[in-house]
C-alpha cells in the first residue's frame, strides 16, 4: 500500500478523521494508508477542527451578541463611559479570537487532510497524480477530479 499523502510504502491502515468544510457534516473516520505521523497529524487536525466548530464559533457569536446589547444599553441609557469601554472590550476581543483561529486553522489543519463535503463526498487535496490513477484503477466508483 502507499501513503495518500506521499505516495510512499506504509505497512498497514489507520483511522482518519476527516475534517469538514461546512459546520453542518457529521464527523467521518476513513481507514487509509497513512504513515505514523501524518495519522497524528490528521488527529490533531481534526481535534481542532471539532474545538472550533463547536466551541470557539458558538462563543464567538455570543460574545458578539452581548457587545452588540451592551452598546445598544448604552445608546438607550446616555451617557455610562465604562459601559462603552465593555462593549469595545468585548468586541476587541471576539475579533481577535476569529482572526487567531482563522489564521490558525491552516496552521494546524495539514493540506492533505482529506475533507468530506456537505453531499457526502471525500477529498484527498494533496493526493499525489500518480498515486490517484492507481485508486482510481483499483475502485472504479472513484472520481479523479485535478484542478
Amino acid at each position: 500500500m502507499r501513503s495518500l499523502v506521499t505516495g510512499a510504502r506504509v505497512t498497514d491502515v489507520a483511522d482518519v478523521p476527516c475534517v469538514s468544510d461546512e459546520s453542518r457534516t457529521r464527523p467521518v473516520t476513513l481507514r487509509l494508508p497513512v504513515s505514523a505521523a501524518d495519522q497524528v497529524a490528521f488527529r490533531r487536525g481534526a481535534a481542532y477542527d471539532r474545538l472550533h466548530g463547536r466551541i470557539v464559533i458558538p462563543l464567538v457569536y455570543t460574545v458578539m451578541a452581548a457587545a452588540t446589547a451592551l452598546w445598544m444599553l448604552i445608546r438607550l441609557s446616555g451617557r455610562h463611559d465604562h459601559l462603552k469601554l465593555a462593549a469595545f472590550l468585548l468586541a476587541g476581543a471576539c475579533l481577535l479570537v476569529a482572526v487567531s483561529t482563522g489564521v490558525m486553522r491552516p496552521i494546524v489543519i495539514s493540506r492533505a487532510h482529506p475533507r468530506i463535503r456537505r453531499n457526502g463526498d471525500v477529498v484527498f487535496p494533496r493526493m499525489p497524480a500518480d498515486l490517484a490513477d492507481e485508486w482510481r484503477d483499483a475502485n472504479p466508483g472513484i472520481t479523479v477530479r485535478t484542478r
